[in-house]
């Protein structure tokens, strides 16, 4: 394959289309396996998780197919808006009568018979307004570090308070890595770092649970039955499978051992099934819709679709990460799902939404968008 027929796979919209089309069916194949006995057992029937998935999975195929029909106008003139509204319903997870609190933590709203994670919904909307004010300030340090911050720490303010450690911490490195890339200031660059480690430890040490975590981390064996039992089940879970897996529904984890199994942890039970090497398959699917949103993003002249297309890349990258880390074992537990795999019609969604902005600016001629912008 010569050159340019490799950048042509690497920046033609299909292909990320495909690739999202591949992790969709992997999810639904995992979710299925992974979650029947739990399902069964709760409910009566083996696939009442993965019916739910399948609707999350058919937004994400609209979303494909209508995001290039949508104006970019309509994201980008309305994209604070969709944020105030998406970061009140995060607010509104405290709110009686539609918030719904699961183990101390008020992350979910009712409306109706559907229950929302608002934060997935947030998701989108967010690195829209971040990629809005990076294109916009980022030849002026200052006010790209100022306008970012306050986005930013609202948000995070409003997701700990849930509390959403996880998400906060996704979406304040993903605004950290856009405003690195993008500023030439080195020395306001680390100061932010600086920063931004001194907030993320006081957020650490401030909450007993966070802390636990963390040793818990470091000595999982110090309460195999207690604090440490979900990372050593999800050890077993990854060592049972070896190399080559048990096959598909042979998982012997996923029978009420392994707590989350469908959600945070079903990484751990890919590797049971389909082995080591199946995993790393997963990881590499992941890797080369990493790079092609990067190509795809040094393809473009239009800043806010280069902005954008970045973040997209980013925060997929950095949520897959942290999900197999986690995983693996090689960091404390979060609340993270893997993207587009782990169960979750709240996520499933706030990645089509992400998917429909990111067909619709880029399916549409830059000079347009830029007149619209200014």
């Amino acid at each position: 394959m010569s050159e340019n027929q490799l950048k042509h796979l690497f920046t033609n919209q299909s292909t990320s289309n495909t690739l999202v089309g591949i992790l969709c069916l992997i999810g639904g194949l995992m979710v299925w396996s992974s979650s029947f006995f739990l399902s069964h057992t709760l409910y009566g029937s083996g696939y009442t998780f993965f019916v739910k998935q399948l609707i999350g999975y058919l937004f994400i195929c609209i979303s494909l197919w209508i995001g290039p029909q949508i104006p970019p106008s309509l994201f980008i003139k309305g994209g604070f808006f969709f944020f105030f509204i998406s970061l009140f319903l995060c607010i509104a997870t405290h709110f009686p009568l539609i918030g719904i609190t699961i183990n101390g933590a008020h992350r979910w709203i009712k409306i109706f018979s559907l229950i929302i994670q608002p934060a997935e919904l947030l998701k989108p909307f967010y690195l829209l307004l971040i990629a809005t004010i990076v294109s916009k300030f980022k030849h002026t340090t200052n006010q790209l570090i100022f306008y970012s911050g306050i986005i930013c720490g609202i948000t995070s303010i409003v997701l700990l308070l849930q509390p959403d450690f996880g998400h906060a911490f996704l979406l304040s490195l993903t605004t950290l890595l856009l405003i690195i890339f993008s500023s030439r200031n080195r020395k306001k660059i680390y100061l932010l770092i600086l920063c931004a480690s001194i907030i993320g430890t006081i957020a650490i040490i401030t909450k007993p649970y966070r802390l636990k975590r963390i040793i818990t981390y470091l000595n999982p064996w110090a309460d195999p039955r207690g604090s440490g039992f979900q990372i050593i089940q999800s050890l077993v879970a990854i060592k049972n499978g070896g190399l080559t897996g048990n096959g598909i529904g042979k998982s012997k984890q996923k029978l009420l051992y392994l707590p989350l199994q469908h959600t945070d942890f079903i990484f751990s039970i890919i590797c049971e099934e389909i082995g080591i090497f199946g995993g790393i398959a997963i990881i590499f699917l992941f890797y080369l819709l990493f790079l092609h949103l990067l190509y795809r993003a040094n393809a473009t002249t239009n800043d806010i679709v280069k902005q954008y297309t970045t973040g997209v890349a980013f925060i997929i990258f950095l949520q897959s990460s942290l999900n197999v880390l986690v995983a693996s074992a090689a960091l404390p537990t979060k609340g993270i799902g893997l993207p587009l795999i782990s169960y979750g019609v709240s996520s499933l969604v706030g990645y089509g939404i992400i998917f429909c902005i990111l067909q619709s600016l880029q399916t549409t001629q830059e000079k347009n968008i830029t007149t619209q912008y200014n």
